[in-house]
């Protein structure tokens, strides 16, 4: 059994275990109640709040891409960006992620090395604003009802992120001369370039993003946006609370929201089924919610995150496969490893 299989299958199992443990008991008589008494102008507060913070996550990757092709529209990012998350929702191991480097890189005309630096740089600076929700979150809570657990969990997601931050600032220049150098050597090279020397050029890329997306006003501008990102995303449960009639304090949305978020790090189903919902509805317990309400409000609030990205990333996937200039163009992920140039 390969690894890739045997975290696919601990996945699964975990995700199962959590769904198993959060429906055991669950009243669905609750659900059917509050679907029936929804709200739907809320509800669809609740959609464009959704829309906004996609909005906000695709103009931060094309302000990041830009540094690298600075004629690249957020319309020509948004496209690849939504099929990237809707293919997460469904796919095992974070495959979008990986699509929207391999397959995406050169339609955007940024080599692979440089797309991946975003991609992860993306994670670090949602990790580091979800981290301080719930620090701001636990501050909202009484002190005798705060879980040691998750206290140290939040202090170390916060230090680290932070820590990843700071190191991109700090190493900067360090990581422009570097990539200077890659490019320098791989240039000098004559055709044909071996894997290694792919590689090579790759990690030149890389560096070379880092050090971009690394200077001070850069990185600024992208907490700024990664800030919006989540406020939105709050909105989205606070919005889904109202529309079905949860009482539900403003601390409280952003707090489950990154309760549910940080729990996407453990290995987990498609789309974060099961992680998700399970630690979203323990942060809402601890601002009072009741069980059944805050399982109710967990699973619309997840089938509001999940339905509607999932549908237009795939949309647009189908839109573009059937464009045969643009399937002729890209070929295999392994092929588009060869970069932009």
């Amino acid at each position: 059994m390969t690894l890739r299989w045997l975290r696919i299958l601990v996945g699964l199992a975990i995700a199962s275990a959590l769904t198993w443990l959060l429906l055991e008991d669950f009243d669905w008589r609750v659900l059917g109640a509050a679907l029936s008494a929804a709200s739907g102008w809320w509800l669809l507060t609740a959609l464009l709040a959704l829309t906004a913070g996609c909005v906000c996550r695709v103009l931060r990757w094309q302000y990041m891409l830009k540094a690298r092709n600075p004629t690249l529209q957020a319309l020509e990012c948004a496209g690849p960006f939504l099929a990237g998350l809707a293919l997460n929702n469904v796919l095992p191991l974070r495959l979008g992620d990986a699509i929207r480097v391999f397959a995406f890189g050169r339609r955007l005309n940024v080599p692979v090395g440089y797309v991946f630096g975003t991609v992860a740089l993306e994670r670090v600076l949602d990790l580091f604003t979800v981290a301080t929700l719930l620090a701001l979150g636990l501050d909202a809570l009484p002190d005798d009802i705060v879980p040691l657990p998750l206290a140290r969990t939040a202090d170390w997601a916060l230090a680290s992120a932070l820590l990843v931050i700071l190191a991109t600032l700090g190493c900067a220049p360090m990581l422009k001369r570097r990539a200077a150098c890659f490019s320098a050597a791989t240039s000098a090279e004559s055709p044909p370039r071996s894997r290694l020397l792919r590689l090579h050029e790759q990690a030149g890329h890389l560096a070379g993003a880092l050090a971009a997306i690394g200077q001070p006003r850069m990185m600024a501008r992208l907490l700024a946006l990664s800030a919006l990102v989540w406020v939105c995303e709050s909105a989205v449960v606070a919005a889904t609370a109202i529309a079905i009639g949860v009482a539900l304090p403003l601390p409280g949305a952003w707090f489950s929201a990154a309760c549910g978020t940080l729990a996407t790090l453990l290995p987990g189903a498609p789309g974060h089924i099961g992680t998700f919902d399970y630690f979203m509805a323990l942060g809402l317990e601890l601002f009072g919610v009741k069980t059944d309400s805050a399982i109710a409000l967990t699973l619309l609030a997840h089938a509001v995150f999940w339905l509607p990205i999932t549908v237009a990333g795939l949309a647009w996937l189908a839109l573009r496969h059937g464009n045969s200039g643009y399937h002729d163009h890209h070929g295999p992920a392994a092929d588009t490893f060869r970069g932009s140039e």
